[in-house]
């Protein structure tokens, strides 16, 4: 389910929508671009890679609040996202979530491909959450994941719990490892405002 997006990452997505599937990101990734580079990387049978380069549909819609780092990019339709379901986080239980997505520091491999296990901590200013990631890294190991999904396993599904903006502090003030991600309410937020041309998301798991 995760693409490289410019220089960042995108997380696919299934509406209610049988033409079209969405690309969810973080805004600052596609930011002044209407036309991002979006590649989806898959290994084959034999585990040879294979790189898609996703047909964008229109231009990205992107939150208006400035506070709210969200945008989605209509792509044509990927089969196969059906298995990824969204989470809305009211469980209690916050464990086994991967941050996942393509950081530059593997931007020289063919396969860049990167997850990370976290811990999903607090709820913060203007309804993001912060997480921990289960081994410490800075914001150079990072810089690339922004807007990669926040997703775990469970059962025969994927959840996806939200999509990753930033660091929660700039390297030489903390070394907890601790990350920023948005919840799926930012992204109906900008399929209510734009509702004759975006379908809903699934309901919630």
């Amino acid at each position: 389910f995760t693409v490289k997006v410019e220089g960042g990452s995108g997380c696919l997505f299934q509406p209610i929508n049988d033409e079209y599937s969405y690309v969810l990101t973080a805004k600052h990734v596609i930011l002044g671009n209407n036309q991002p580079s979006i590649i989806r990387q898959i290994l084959g049978e034999d585990d040879n890679l294979i790189n898609e380069t996703l047909n964008i549909i229109g231009s990205p819609f992107t939150h208006p609040d400035e506070n709210k780092d969200a945008a989605i990019i209509k792509v044509q339709k990927v089969n196969g996202l059906e298995l990824l379901l969204r989470d809305d986080l009211s469980s209690e239980n916050r464990n086994g979530y991967f941050l996942c997505g393509h950081p530059n520091s593997r931007a020289n491999n063919s396969y860049s491909f990167r997850d990370n296990k976290l811990e999903i901590q607090n709820k913060k200013q203007y309804g993001y959450f912060e997480a921990e990631l289960n081994r410490v890294a800075n914001r150079t190991e990072i810089v690339g994941q922004s807007g990669g999904g926040i997703i775990k396993i469970e059962d025969s599904c994927f959840l996806l719990g939200g999509i990753q903006k930033q660091m929660s502090a700039p390297d030489g003030i903390e070394q907890l490892g601790r990350i920023d991600f948005m919840p799926l309410s930012f992204f109906d937020e900008i399929i209510e405002l734009n509702g004759n041309e975006l379908s809903k998301l699934f309901p919630p798991y």
